[in-house]
């Protein structure tokens, strides 16, 4: 006869639903809203988020499934660099990050899933369209690479994730 060994102990897995949208700033969409709001995400990354958009967001009850959240909301009146996420687990931690200049934010936060600890980033990067701004992006993506890099390199995280609008183009690496 065999004889069983014990089952080993496993640790926990962290499993996590994560949606990412750019909102499209100034093309407002109730069908939108209502997919997020529908999603089973369990964290909402949003870029473009305007002033606009949140308001329509309040009002078909996406706030209501996502009650945690850090936003810099700004009018397309303004820019198309609005930046949030949204969360049905609670946020441990969160902040607005500074990109290189011009200001573009990005917003990061803390959550625990299964009792690990796992930081998110909802990132847009300035689209590389001139000169000016393909030097301006790459100084984004070195600086979110650093920053990546210093959340792993920390140990304090189970997993890191940067997702969004990186604006990559087909050249791009």
């Amino acid at each position: 006869s065999w004889a069983s060994a014990p089952p080993t102990p496993r640790a926990p897995v962290a499993r996590l639903r994560v949606m990412s949208t750019n909102l499209l700033a100034p093309r407002l969409s109730v069908e939108l809203a209502h997919e997020i709001r529908e999603s089973d995400a369990d964290v909402v990354l949003v870029q473009e988020a305007s002033d606009e958009w949140w308001a329509l967001l309040e009002e078909e009850g996406v706030f209501a499934r996502y009650p945690h959240r850090i936003e810099e909301t700004h009018s397309f009146h303004q820019d198309y660099m609005g930046i949030a996420i949204l969360s049905r687990l609670p946020i441990t931690d969160s902040l607005i990050v500074p990109l290189a200049d011009p200001y573009i934010p990005v917003a990061r936060i803390d959550v625990e899933v299964a009792g690990l600890p796992l930081r998110l980033y909802s990132v847009h990067t300035l689209p590389p369209y001139f000169p000016s701004y393909l030097e301006t992006h790459l100084a984004q993506f070195a600086q979110l690479e650093r920053m990546a890099r210093e959340d792993i390199d920390s140990g304090s995280f189970h997993a890191v994730l940067l997702a969004g609008d990186f604006n990559a183009t087909p050249t791009s690496h």
